[in-house]
């Protein structure tokens, strides 16, 4: 017998080996039940196709955000005034500055936040800041893949560093730190 699902209701098809009818069945068509309330599986309540998730299931890890306490070591750029003085202020004082160009949505650019974290906390005398390409489209305009690093030195633009590697920036924060 085989079954199948149309419009609420099961056929029954009486089918034998090599696709003939089997005898003793109706001849000439299939049997037609109707499912209770007249509706298929796939349309009943929600509450019969879903359950609910178990109450061990952990909650995914939030993503840092400017308003956290342990982002201090992190400059959250505002605006392109505010890169510009960054970088004014690098030069003054001769330090190492490193600018990650990402956007809200990037969750690699999120992920990358706390990278720079930690090397804001190992290395305080030069400053690591986070730009929205979208609060600053003048300095940005030649930003095209996010994550997007530069580092500058002395004010000075001298790398550019393309993609989320944690390894790759770290190594290029040793090289232009030591």
């Amino acid at each position: 017998m085989v079954r199948k699902f149309a419009q609420g209701r099961i056929e029954a098809s009486p089918v034998g080996k090599k696709g003939e009818e089997r005898p003793g069945e109706e001849q000439g068509g299939a049997k037609s039940t109707e499912i209770e309330g007249g509706i298929g599986p796939a349309l009943a309540k929600p509450e019969a196709r879903f359950k609910p998730a178990h109450r061990s299931h952990v909650k995914p890890e939030l993503k840092p955000f400017s308003g956290d306490a342990e982002m201090r070591d992190v400059h959250f750029v505002k605006s392109d005034k505010d890169l510009e003085d960054l970088i004014e202020n690098s030069r003054k004082t001769s330090s190492k500055l490193f600018v990650e160009f990402g956007t809200p949505w990037c969750e690699h650019c999120k992920s990358m936040i706390p990278t720079m974290m930690e090397f804001g906390r190992k290395n305080p005398e030069h400053k690591f800041a986070v730009a929205d390409v979208f609060h600053t489209p003048r300095i940005s305009k030649n930003v095209i893949y996010t994550p997007t690093f530069w580092v500058y030195n002395k004010g000075e633009k001298v790398d550019r560093i393309v993609g989320s590697s944690k390894r790759t920036l770290a190594d290029h924060v040793w090289l232009h730190l030591d």
